[in-house]
């Protein structure tokens, strides 16, 4: 199979999952979905699928975060990696410490409390730094920002500093201007 009909059937799941989060939070179709870049569209695609890989039935912020791992070329993994943090070091934290679930063949997967809540503050860390877009960076301190979640714990464990992330954010935002800057500044 090419490229263009898993990438469409890949948009296809982002913008049902993008829809079941915006109806549960009253926003319009277009307005939250228009801010994601391509490539935190991606990030939330492959929680999905990282949720189903591992037999989940619902979406935890630990699925975010190694859908992050999965987005390689994200200013969020690349602020990671020049963090001295392995992704693959992360995806093995968070398998390590995610017991396998046994999701049945065709069963919907849904938001925990938790990944809603991380979705809430990637909202709210966007319009905090002033900006139109939701990139992974948001996703990364929204992630950071959910405390009490695994995900949060393994980044901390790990050495990542929510504050050292979100001064990294605003320099570069301040160098290259919003969307998907590719190195964090040096």
């Amino acid at each position: 199979m090419g490229w263009q009909p898993l990438t469409k059937l890949l948009i296809r799941w982002a913008r049902k999952l993008v829809g079941r989060i915006k109806r549960k939070f009253g926003y319009g179709r277009q307005e939250v979905w228009s801010r994601y870049t391509e490539k935190a569209r991606k990030v939330i695609v492959y929680a999905e699928e990282e949720a189903r890989r591992l037999g989940h039935n619902w979406i935890y912020p630990e699925h975010f975060l190694l859908g992050l791992t999965r987005v390689t070329d994200s200013f969020g993994a690349c602020l990671l990696k020049w963090m001295g943090i392995s992704l693959e070091s992360i995806r093995r934290e968070v398998e390590r410490f995610t017991p396998q679930g046994d999701l049945g063949l065709g069963q919907e997967i849904k938001l925990t409390s938790r990944g809603r809540r991380v979705l809430q503050l990637v909202c709210k860390e966007a319009d905090e730094l002033g900006d139109d877009h939701i990139g992974t960076e948001h996703l990364l301190l929204g992630i950071l920002c959910e405390r009490e979640g695994m995900a949060a714990q393994i980044l901390n464990k790990l050495g990542v500093d929510i504050e050292l992330v979100r001064t990294e954010v605003i320099k570069l935002h301040s160098i290259e201007g919003p969307g998907e800057p590719q190195q964090p500044h040096q």
